[in-house]
């Protein structure tokens, strides 16, 4: 369970409007509270949840949530289809408008709360109990999405509402690179790789409560480095969708999450000359995970009956079996890159 504090986290790499806004107006953000003041995190800005970026906060915990500010009620739905007699997923939900443009949407709740709401919203009001409509695993459960209503974008609730305790740093499971559509590890065995471009995929997740039964949530900044130089930084921070399409910090969602707790986060080269990469992945609260592993491209021979253990035939620098068996003379040999793990 975990108590909000009082300590703000804003994010480097959002909107120019919104940095703005935490950093001229603090007196009002420190107005704003997570909607239970003692919770569990289930699930948070990020997860990959059935094949989407999940866009807001699922939180359990309390009875009587509030609001995470006062503002006006804009919307209300009992998520009851009185002619098929079915409820929505999302159950009953309010959204309720706040000052500059910002939006909250909260789901599961009871629809005789809902249905009883005023106009005009206290930040004090209850909206529970959570968890009583909807389709919801969880008891308890309250699902909390912040939109930017000025710029059609969903925030990253933890930018704009206090911390919540997380002590404990992510956890970086694998990372690999993404070769010809299979994910090669870089940190077991060394493999054969063709030189040129790889985009690096990180499987890591964060924990905020070790222990049993601990929900995995998304971190929220990914960085890769080379020597002093940071070549990506990916930051989980807005969500849209455009065209049917979610996108995350204006990419394609998908481009960006490749499976549970996966993420491509930027590109890396290998060639002939050694590289040492290094690849840190933080949490809201500044607790970081550091890998590095090295990257050395090296001349190797290739003869025609060699198999293509990778399945590489047809990637940039591969020469095709068949090809070679039928060359007068033996194929060029391709330059490859070796990669292995360091710590």
């Amino acid at each position: 369970m975990h108590r909000a504090g009082s300590r703000l986290r804003s994010g480097t790499a959002i909107a120019c409007s919104i940095i703005a806004l935490l950093v001229l107006t603090p007196a009002f953000l420190r107005a704003w509270e997570w909607p239970i003041a003692e919770f569990d995190l289930l699930r948070n800005f990020g997860v990959y949840k059935d094949g989407y970026a999940f866009p807001g906060a699922q939180l359990t915990g309390g009875h009587k949530p509030t609001p995470i500010h006062q503002g006006e009620l804009v919307f209300r739905s009992t998520g009851y289809d009185g002619l098929r007699g079915i409820q929505a997923p999302l159950g009953s939900m309010v959204a309720i408008d706040h000052e500059r443009g910002f939006r909250s949407v909260y789901t599961h709740l009871d629809p005789q709360i809902v249905t009883a709401l005023e106009p005009a919203i206290p930040g004090d009001v209850t909206l529970g109990p959570p968890g009583s409509s909807g389709y919801v695993r969880e008891a308890n459960a309250l699902r909390l999405e912040i939109l930017d209503m000025e710029r059609g974008v969903r925030v990253n609730p933890a930018l704009l509402l206090p911390r919540y305790g997380d002590t404990t740093a992510p956890v970086v499971q694998e990372l690999s690179l993404q070769v010809g559509g299979q994910l090669v590890p870089v940190d077991t065995e060394p493999e054969q790789l063709p030189t040129g471009r790889y985009q690096l995929v990180v499987e890591a997740w964060d924990i905020v409560a070790p222990g049993p039964g601990a929900p995995r949530l998304a971190p929220y900044r990914f960085i890769l480095e080379t020597g002093d130089a940071e070549r990506s930084v990916v930051e989980l921070e807005l969500e849209t969708v455009r065209g049917g399409v979610q996108h995350l910090n204006g990419e394609r969602a998908y481009r960006l999450m490749v499976g549970p707790f996966q993420y491509a986060i930027g590109e890396l080269e290998v060639d002939t000359e050694p590289r040492v990469y290094r690849v840190t992945v933080e949490d809201h609260h500044g607790n970081s995970t550091t890998r590095e592993f090295s990257v050395q491209a090296a001349e190797t021979e290739t003869t025609p009956d060699e198999p293509d253990a990778l399945g590489l035939s047809g990637v940039s620098g591969v020469s095709d079996a068949s090809d070679a068996r039928r060359a007068p003379e033996p194929p060029v040999a391709p330059a490859q890159a070796r990669v292995g793990a360091g710590r």
